[in-house]
């Protein structure tokens, strides 16, 4: 074995500074690791694969020659090492080098195991993720160039982009179950919550249901008006309140409204403790949509006679609201950024 130089008869001028400086002078950068090449000699392997995690502090140093496996794990990026395998028949002198480089390299180092794991077993967990994400306009019309949407694994530096079809791919994602999330600017964000990926023999895991992303609401609700059911609706037994947002709407279109209620004033859609997405017209004289009963209110937590607080936002057409894991909270991805005032009301007693 050779140990930092470039050929077996330097190996007696090894040290760590020296390993570093020759494992740069004859390695080739491939964007997924290293390939070491041009180390020439009777038995020396010419081709070496070097992995690294970009989610890992230190890079896995993994070496074969024919059936003989080792792997270098936990060596930190400073003391960069090329390992050059010659034939078996020199395996005495293997294993007398490899304890020397485990105790010239690891007195300076609080990182140096070594470990021999089944390598054909690790290179083959891993494997790709794809999918697809589709985009939509306020009104639920499809968007035909659905690229430059971001998607990411929670919690590493591993992400890619969708392409014109709203396809995309991570690639040489380890097994695992991971939180995927995917956001573009003007669509707000979204969430694949717990993918199973198996990542056996290298196999894709395709995410068969297509994800979906609205544009941002753009309404812009200027009051909420709250009407009393009519005597007639009392008289029959049933009480309750027409709550109907106004807004500007050229369009004639109805849009989507999210409300949002709590007993206290400074209700938003992260501070409620119920909501209700309706469709309105923005017209103030659509009283006859949305009836809301006592009953309603109370099987929400609310009683009869109780000051109730609402305030609404623009939503889009998608149920799209996911529970956000580190917050608790559940997020409303489409929601305008300007929403009504806060409107106060007291449930009927009756």
């Amino acid at each position: 074995v050779a140990v930092g130089t470039s050929t077996a008869s330097e190996a007696a001028a090894f040290s760590c500074a020296s390993a570093f400086n020759c494992f740069k002078k004859n390695c080739i950068i491939y964007p997924r690791g290293f390939i070491i090449r041009g180390c020439k000699g009777k038995g020396i392997a010419l081709k070496t694969r070097v992995f690294s995690l970009k989610t890992q502090a230190f890079p896995s140093f993994i070496h074969q020659l024919n059936s003989f496996f080792v792997t270098f794990s936990s060596i930190p990026l400073k003391y960069y090492l090329k390992i050059i395998f010659v034939s078996k028949k020199n395996m005495k002198k293997t294993i007398a080098i490899l304890t020397f480089l485990l105790i010239g390299c690891g007195k300076n180092s609080d990182h140096h195991s070594i470990t021999v794991p089944d390598v054909i077993q690790a290179n083959n967990t891993r494997g790709n993720i794809a999918g697809q994400i589709l985009l939509y306009d306020e009104d639920g019309k499809a968007i035909s160039d659905k690229s430059g949407i971001s998607v990411s694994i929670d919690h590493t530096t591993i992400s890619s982009q969708t392409s014109i079809d709203g396809k995309f791919q991570l690639d040489s994602i380890p097994s695992g179950t991971y939180d995927i999330s995917y956001s573009k600017t003007g669509f707000g964000t979204g969430k694949i919550m717990g993918l199973y990926h198996e990542a056996a023999n290298h196999a894709t895991t395709l995410i068969k249901k297509s994800e979906s992303m609205a544009v941002n609401s753009t309404l812009a609700i200027s009051n909420i008006i709250i009407q009393t059911f009519e005597p007639a609706l009392q008289q029959l037994g049933t009480n309750g309140l027409h709550i109907v947002p106004v807004f500007d709407n050229t369009s004639g279109k109805e849009k989507w409204v999210h409300l949002f209620f709590s007993d206290n004033a400074n209700v938003n859609a992260s501070n409620y403790q119920a909501d209700y997405k309706i469709k309105s017209s923005g017209a103030a004289n659509q009283f006859d949509n949305y009836n809301m009963t006592t009953r309603w209110f109370e099987s929400l937590g609310f009683n009869k006679g109780q000051t109730i607080y609402v305030k609404a936002y623009g939503d889009s057409f998608l149920t799209d609201s996911y529970n956000e894991p580190i917050s608790n909270q559940t997020i409303f991805p489409s929601l305008s950024n300007t929403p009504s005032n806060t409107v106060s009301f007291a449930i009927p007693l009756k």
